[in-house]
């Protein structure tokens, strides 16, 4: 039997940090108990956590709230009060960048998400080299840092919102509109330029991310979010968490085969792709990079796909090997 060690004491105590301030971001304002409940943490450690992230100055007690009482879903004259925390907004401020076709958009917000300087920049990104869009997000950085009376050194982290097809755990864009073939080592590129913890994924990803802490999405646990700009894009929301599947993204996971929910992203993500002509009905990835190379769009009046919610696809597809693409989406669903 292996003995307990620090290091793993330490894992577990990272963890349950992470679950709480998770469940604070989530909630907006909430109790001890409640994310105890939420949780299904100890009473006794949600306490030791909350007194932690208290000490660090990451979250505050939320005096301005009117304090529910215990047993009650509404206020009461019985009972004793619930001490109401919330994430604590001068704890540090990070900044979000957007990386489109024909634009670089900056956002600054404090450590609660709420905006303090956002600025956007016009230019054609799809036609600069990454060192020239690196150079151009560095310089509307330290303009929306300027205008928010803050360092650059003050930014406690920087996310990067592409589209496209993003490694989230290498920070790797492999495919985009804005970049053309991959790989470009985007995280690498911008944490040596800027000197901050940078963080890179797909902007559909980011702006599903939003609605879940802050928007449309907040209190729910399965929902989609579909993104219409140069193109289109979709993520998923499936058990409270964003699904990314076994290659990080829902459109590349074994996954789908056994999940309802997922299998409809992952058709919906069809017409996303890009087409491989202005008058053809096929699209393509990059096969290089990916183990799939082309989908021809089925016709809207032909019979539904056998065994797919709803898809409408011919009644006899093309088989794997051929060219158009798969037979069914579980063809290159499947990793290999």
């Amino acid at each position: 039997m292996r003995l307990k060690t620090s290091a793993d004491g330490e894992l577990i105590r990272r963890i349950n940090r992470h679950r709480v301030l998770s469940e604070i971001r989530r909630r907006g304002t909430v109790a001890r108990v409640d994310i105890a409940a939420a949780t299904a943490l100890s009473p006794a450690t949600v306490t030791t956590v909350t007194g932690e992230l208290l000490d660090a100055g990451l979250i505050e007690i939320a005096e301005d709230e009117e304090p529910l009482r215990e047993g009650s879903a509404a206020l009461s004259a019985r009972g004793r009060p619930r001490v109401l925390l919330r994430l604590n907004p001068g704890a540090c401020h990070v900044a979000g960048v957007k990386i489109a076709m024909h634009q670089v958009s900056v956002w600054i917000s404090d450590f609660a998400g709420n905006l303090v300087r956002s600025t956007l920049v016009p230019v054609r990104a799809n036609r600069q080299a990454p060192e020239v869009v690196a150079d151009l997000i560095e310089d509307a950085l330290r303009q929306a840092c300027a205008g928010s009376g803050l360092a650059l050194a003050q930014i406690a982290g920087i996310g990067l919102g592409v589209p496209g097809f993003i490694d989230f755990s290498a920070g790797i864009c492999h495919w985009s509109p804005v970049f053309g073939e991959g790989p470009v080592a985007l995280r690498a590129l911008m944490t040596e330029r800027l000197g901050r913890p940078v963080f890179v994924d797909n902007d559909a990803n980011l702006a599903t991310y939003a609605e879940l802490w802050r928007g449309a999405g907040r209190g729910h646990d399965d929902f989609l979010v579909v993104t219409v700009e140069h193109g289109v894009g979709m993520a998923a929301v499936i058990g409270g968490q964003l699904y990314r599947g076994s290659r990080g993204s829902a459109q590349s996971s074994a996954t789908a085969r056994s999940s309802r929910a997922a299998r409809n992203a992952v058709a919906a993500s069809a017409a996303a792709w890009r087409p491989t002509s202005p008058t053809s009905r096929s699209c393509a990835r990059p096969a290089t990079s990916y183990p799939w190379a082309t989908w021809t769009i089925p016709s809207r009046s032909s019979a539904a796909w056998t065994g797919w919610p709803k898809w409408p696809g011919p009644a006899t597809p093309r088989s794997a090997g051929s060219t158009g693409g798969p037979a069914r989406l579980s063809a290159w669903a499947s990793p290999t």
